[in-house]
C-alpha cells in the first residue's frame, strides 16, 4: 500500500466518523427537544387536572342545588337501587343538575336512601333531597 493509498483511506474514515459524530448530535439534540416537549405536555396536563378537580371539589362541597322553578316530580325508588341509580333517577326526573356532585355528597355525608314514592322538586336543595330520601318515601 503506498502512501496516498494510506492518506486516502485516513481521510475517508476520517470523513465517515465526522458524519456519525454529527448524526448522533442531530439525534441527540431530537432527543433533547422531545424531552423537553414530553415535560412541557405532561406539565400541562397536570395543571389541567389541578383545574378540574379544584373545580369540582369546589362544586361538591359548597353546591346546594335548588335552582330550578319549584316543578314537583314524583320519584320512584326501588329496593336494592344503587346510589348511582338513584340519581341517574333524580336526574332524568329534573330533580338534579349533576350526579356526581350528588352522588358524593351523599357518600361524604353518609346518607342513607330508603326505598319509595317520593314527591320532589327541582327547586330543593340537596340537603333538603337527601332528607326526603333517608326518612322513606310516602
Amino acid at each position: 500500500m503506498d502512501e496516498k493509498t494510506r492518506v486516502n483511506d485516513w481521510e475517508e474514515a476520517y470523513i465517515e466518523k465526522k458524519a456519525a459524530v454529527k448524526s448522533q448530535a442531530a439525534d441527540k439534540k431530537n432527543t433533547v427537544g422531545l424531552k423537553i416537549l414530553a415535560v412541557v405536555l405532561a406539565v400541562f396536563v397536570i395543571l389541567v387536572c389541578m383545574a378540574l378537580g379544584y373545580h369540582f371539589g369546589y362544586k361538591a362541597v359548597t353546591y346546594n342545588g335548588g335552582t330550578g322553578k319549584g316543578i314537583q316530580t314524583e320519584v320512584v325508588i326501588n329496593e336494592g337501587d344503587s346510589l348511582g341509580e338513584v340519581a341517574s333517577k333524580l336526574y332524568k326526573a329534573g330533580v338534579i343538575e349533576d350526579k356526581l356532585v350528588f352522588m358524593f355528597q351523599a357518600r361524604f355525608y353518609d346518607y342513607d336512601i330508603e326505598p319509595g314514592k317520593y314527591i320532589l322538586d327541582d327547586a330543593m336543595p340537596y340537603k333538603d333531597i337527601f332528607i326526603k330520601l333517608e326518612n322513606g318515601g310516602y
